[in-house]
């Protein structure tokens, strides 16, 4: 019998997609107030996620600290373009992530969703990103919040699914997962 339902949050409870590539846009036109040129100026929103998916392959297994692959993605992206500036970087990762959060929002069911499941079920979030779910309006609704960044072991790996066991003292059986 299901007694716990444990949500993603990325793009399962709220539209991280849309906010990352807004968010990626505005660090590219910051980018380019600071150096235009044919380099940067060839630079796209999906070259920057082509970029940043390649740096999370290579950091997999060793970095679970979604922000930590964000600030290495713009450090490899400026690499590619030809500028060594990790300060620049660094502004180009907290920009993303100040951005991200201004057009971060739930989906429109998200809550009443949330609401409804909860009459009957624990609602939890395990998730690898790095959102704070009370931002949403969501933070009540979810106990309690596992987050790879802070437990140094991320999805897929089974032990991240363990320690929102051990948390919630219930057994897989007693649990389903919803999300990627």
């Amino acid at each position: 019998m299901i007694k716990l339902v444990a949500f993603d949050g990325d793009d399962t409870l709220w539209d991280f997609s849309t906010a990352m590539r807004r968010a990626l846009q505005s660090t590219l036109e910051e980018l380019w107030t600071v150096r235009s040129d044919s380099s940067t100026g060839a630079l796209t929103v999906d070259r920057m996620i082509e970029i940043r998916n390649r740096v999370a392959r290579e950091l997999e297994g060793r970095v679970v600290d979604l922000a930590a692959v964000r600030h290495a993605a713009f450090e490899r992206t400026l690499e590619e373009v030809g500028i060594d500036d990790p300060a620049l970087a660094a502004r180009l990762n907290a920009m993303f992530f100040a951005v991200k959060d201004l057009h971060a929002s739930p989906f429109s069911d998200a809550v009443a969703v949330l609401t409804e499941i909860s009459r009957n079920y624990q609602c939890a979030l395990l998730t690898n990103g790095s959102a704070d779910p009370a931002r949403y309006g969501l933070g009540g609704l979810l106990h309690p919040i596992v987050r790879a960044s802070e437990e140094g072991v991320a999805k897929p790996d089974p032990e991240i699914f363990e320690i929102l066991l051990e948390r919630t003292g219930f057994t897989t059986e007693e649990t389903v997962y919803v999300g990627d």
